[in-house]
C-alpha cells in the first residue's frame, strides 16, 4: 500500500460545487462509525501502545475531539462572525492529546460521536449562502467557504482513519 502523505505536506484546492455539501456531510455523519469499526476489536493494550514518533490509538481519538472543538468554533466564526482571536483561546484551552492515552476508549468514542452528531446538525440547518460564505481561518492560513471546511474536515478525518488503520495493522 502506498505511503500517506502528512498532513502538514498536503496541499488543497477548493473548488467544489455548492452540491456536494449534502455528500460532505454524509462522510463527516459516518466518521464515528468508521472509527468504531476500526477499533472494535483492539485489546486494551493496542489502544494506549504509543509507536515510536506517534501517537497510539487512544491518542488519535483524543485528537479527533479536540479538532471537533475547533470545527465548532470555525463553524461559529462563520455564522457569527465570532473574532479569529477567540479560536485562538479554544485551541490553548484544549487537553494536550498524551492525556487521552489511558483514557478509556469507549468514552473517547462516546465523545467524539456526540460531538460530531452535534457538529452535523448544525451543518443540515445551513442554506446555501452560507454554504458557500468564503472566510480567513487565521489559525491554519487559508481562506475557505463554509463548503470547503467541510470537505477539509472529511479529508482530516480519513487522514487519521487511515493512521489508525496503519497502527492497528503494525500492533497485530
Amino acid at each position: 500500500m502506498a505511503t500517506v502523505i502528512k498532513w502538514r505536506d498536503r496541499a488543497f484546492t477548493f473548488e467544489a460545487p455548492a452540491g456536494l455539501f449534502p455528500g460532505f456531510v454524509e462522510r463527516l455523519r459516518g466518521t464515528p462509525v468508521r472509527l468504531e469499526t476500526l477499533v472494535h476489536f483492539c485489546p486494551k493494550t493496542s489502544m494506549t501502545r504509543r509507536p515510536v514518533g506517534g501517537w497510539c490509538l487512544n491518542e488519535q481519538l483524543g485528537h479527533l475531539i479536540n479538532a471537533d472543538v475547533v470545527f465548532n468554533r470555525r463553524l461559529d466564526m462563520y455564522l457569527e462572525a465570532a473574532q479569529p482571536e477567540s479560536l485562538i483561546d479554544v485551541i490553548k484551552a484544549l487537553k494536550e492529546v498524551a492525556d487521552y492515552r489511558d483514557d478509556a476508549t469507549t468514552e473517547l468514542l462516546t465523545e467524539f460521536r456526540r460531538q460530531r452528531e452535534a457538529f452535523v446538525r448544525r451543518l443540515e440547518k445551513l442554506d446555501e449562502a452560507q454554504v458557500l460564505k468564503s472566510i480567513e481561518l487565521p489559525d491554519i492560513k487559508m481562506t475557505m467557504r463554509l463548503l470547503d471546511l467541510a470537505w477539509f474536515i472529511g479529508e482530516h478525518d480519513d487522514q487519521h482513519l487511515a493512521e489508525t488503520t496503519r497502527l492497528i495493522r503494525s500492533l497485530s
